[in-house]
């Protein structure tokens, strides 16, 4: 890792937001800032164990911090401010919500934090050590999409991960089998034929860059819809984590256009790490 670790870990008082910790001791958290965001009807009480708690699971420097406004926002500026690592939270179930951080909460703050953000549900918590044992990253070849395994990097030791770079090419209806070129290849067939030899070449040359960085490096792709895909590829290689590139504050990169980000952060049961980069 290049710098310690600095983790902002939101707090609702909630037994679900205190299920990150493991995830925090798994990725070597130095630091770690438990942040309450204040709303209407909040007890005092509620957060008063839960540094303690922490301390318990194995993270050694605790500290505790409440402020106002709206919790996404909130949540986002106040990691920036700090110059945290990452925004590390949990979400409730498959889709659901709960009251403050879990939830729907958890999707505006990948949306508008410039911090890399580590979401895992509350109910999907993998054992610690492999939480970053093989981590799947969806790659475009662009620059944006980069910024995933930069920030892998830079939370975890490279030679001590397998990252698998998956790219996906859109397909509306039915993948075709691409075996070897027949001379009855209809254009359909072709077409998607250069689109897989284009997108092996080009992983290739990235898996490369990871390499040199430290990296035990696979690639795969498959066709069809993006979202549907990446989550295949992560089961298919056995992922502890899924690492995605965001881009600006709404929008996504190449590879991950429309809403497929948002759609593989409600589907998804693996842990999720979302990076953002503007432009």
């Amino acid at each position: 890792m290049t710098k310690a670790l600095h983790a902002v870990a939101p707090m609702d008082g909630s037994a679900e937001a205190e299920k990150i910790f493991p995830a925090l001791v798994a990725i070597g958290a130095k630091k770690v800032t438990l942040l309450h965001v204040k709303v209407p009807g909040d007890r005092e009480g509620e957060l008063a164990g839960a540094a303690d708690r922490a301390r318990k699971a194995g993270l050694e420097k605790v500290e505790s911090l409440t402020t106002d406004g709206t919790p996404a926002d909130a949540i986002a500026e106040t990691a920036e401010r700090l110059g945290a690592s990452l925004i590390a939270l949990t979400t409730h179930g498959k889709g659901g919500s709960d009251r403050r951080v879990l939830g729907s909460v958890a999707e505006v703050v990948i949306r508008v934090s410039a911090t890399p953000v580590l979401m895992i549900r509350g109910g999907d918590i993998p054992t610690p050590p492999a939480l970053l044992d093989r981590v799947l990253i969806p790659l475009d070849g662009s620059d944006h999409a980069w910024r995933a395994v930069e920030v892998l990097a830079s939370l975890a030791d490279p030679a001590a991960v397998k990252i698998t770079l998956a790219g996906v090419i859109e397909c509306l209806g039915p993948a075709p089998k691409l075996g070897a070129p027949k001379p009855d290849d209809n254009v359909e067939t072709r077409y998607f034929r250069l689109q897989d030899e284009s997108t092996r070449k080009t992983l290739t040359a990235s898996a490369d860059r990871a390499r040199s960085l430290g990296f035990d490096v696979g690639i795969d792709v498959a066709l069809g819809s993006p979202a549907a895909k990446i989550l295949d590829l992560a089961d298919a290689s056995k992922a502890t984590m899924i690492a995605l590139t965001t881009r600006g504050r709404s929008g996504l990169s190449r590879l991950l256009f429309g809403s497929v980000a948002e759609q593989i952060v409600r589907a998804s049961t693996k842990p999720l790490l979302i990076c953002r980069v503007n432009g």
